[in-house]
């Protein structure tokens, strides 16, 4: 989207790293999977996006900070300590800030996220109901986004299907949305240049789409035209597979969504 990304939701799978960062004021990511948010020097805000490791905190984003400074650092200048080991060699950027706050509203995720880091806005973290809410893309899929709210069907944004037990081949559906029988992905699609899909594009779709159901998954793409003209019929089709595949799964921690306050926005109960 065109909002100003300024704020990183970052990994924070155990304690030692979270100790880290309250009582030295720093995170690490290694320099080859650095987002560009960082590089560019756009960071204000990072949050931390707690693992099962940190028990009844799992699965949140419950504390962030303010951003002061990042720059380049060697893991011997970040460890000096550490005996030498197979990362000793690597190179970090090192993310310092102020002494970590806790959200006002803490942003849990229904379900186990596998995650590194969600590039969003200030805005956006600051007002989430619920993890869904921190995603910042396309106009399209935020358009998509809220006709599942809207229709209250709920629906997990930017989950991550592992290709291979491995976990190095995977694929981040825009939209899941679980049934007890067989889950449903959505993909909100866009040609590259133009109003015209290359043979080449619409190639990688129905190599990924086959991919997908070969894994039990019942896979839509959406085009812009698709979603301005006929979303009311799309929806219609959704609502009517869900049934066909024993409606909706409940989420790990039984969300539910109340009737909604206009049509950008639902409330949230947990329960």
């Amino acid at each position: 989207m065109d909002n100003y990304k300024d704020t990183l939701v970052v990994l924070m799978n155990n304690q030692a790293d979270f100790d880290i960062a309250k009582t030295q004021g720093w995170y690490r990511i290694p320099v080859r999977h650095t987002p560009s948010i960082v590089k560019e020097g756009q960071l204000k805000f990072i949050a931390f996006y707690f693992t099962k490791a940190f028990g009844n905190d799992k699965y949140t984003i419950k504390w962030f900070a303010e951003v002061n400074d990042i720059g380049l650092a060697k893991r011997t200048e970040l460890f000096p300590d550490e005996t030498p080991n197979s990362k000793t060699k690597k190179q970090y950027y090192k993310i310092s800030f102020s002494a970590p706050n806790v959200l006002y509203r803490p942003i849990v995720s229904a379900r186990p996220r596998r995650l590194l880091f969600v590039p969003t806005t200030s805005y956006k973290l600051f007002n989430a109901l619920e993890f869904n809410d921190i995603f910042d893309n396309s106009l399209l899929e935020e358009k998509v986004w809220k006709a599942f709210l809207k229709r209250q069907i709920y629906v997990e944004r930017q989950f991550r299907v592992d290709i291979n037990p491995q976990g190095s081949q995977s694929y981040h559906l825009d939209f899941a949305i679980f049934c007890k029988r067989k889950n449903i992905g959505v993909e909100c699609v866009m040609p590259a240049n133009a109003t015209q899909f290359t043979n080449e594009e619409i190639a990688q779709y129905r190599q990924a789409k086959n991919t997908l159901e070969n894994l039990g998954w019942s896979m839509y793409y959406l085009t812009p035209n698709q979603v301005d003209q006929k979303l009311d019929e799309i929806f219609a089709g959704f609502k009517t597979k869900i049934i066909e595949y024993g409606g909706l799964k409940p989420p790990e921690y039984g969300f539910k969504y109340l009737n909604p306050n206009n049509d950008n926005q639902l409330d949230l109960e947990l329960f």
